[in-house]
């Protein structure tokens, strides 16, 4: 195992590597047209953040018109969809239940563990 990962260390940092020459070469020719690009986001940001503060409050308004009469709304380009709220259960108390009552783990469904990768620090 541990041979993997030292494998997997090697293969990451070349990885990590590479994406830092390719993010500086990136930035350079960026910076050669940055003035241009400022120029197209002062001309647009304004007219988008308006148009967005438009239709994100009557998204909000249909969202709770949608959620009181508790189904979807469709238009021709997007619809609305109506999702009941989620049940969720103490597990930690209900554990504690099913030690004084066993028959209650019949009931008792648990996943597939998963790993995750973290960077050491």
């Amino acid at each position: 195992m541990q041979e993997l990962i030292k494998q997997y260390t090697e293969l990451r940092t070349a990885y990590d590597l590479e994406s830092a020459e390719y993010e500086r070469a990136r930035a350079e020719i960026m910076a050669k047209v940055q003035d241009e690009l400022d120029a197209v986001s002062a001309e647009f940001t304004p007219r988008l953040t308006a148009a967005s503060e438009k239709f994100t409050a009557i998204e909000a308004e249909i969202k709770t018109a949608v959620k009181s009469q508790g189904k979807t709304e469709k238009g021709d380009r997007w619809q609305f969809v109506y999702t009941k709220g989620r049940t969720s259960w103490d597990t930690k108390a209900l554990d504690g239940y099913a030690a004084a009552h066993p028959e209650i783990s019949q009931f008792k469904a648990e996943g597939e563990p998963s790993v995750s990768v973290r960077a050491v620090k």
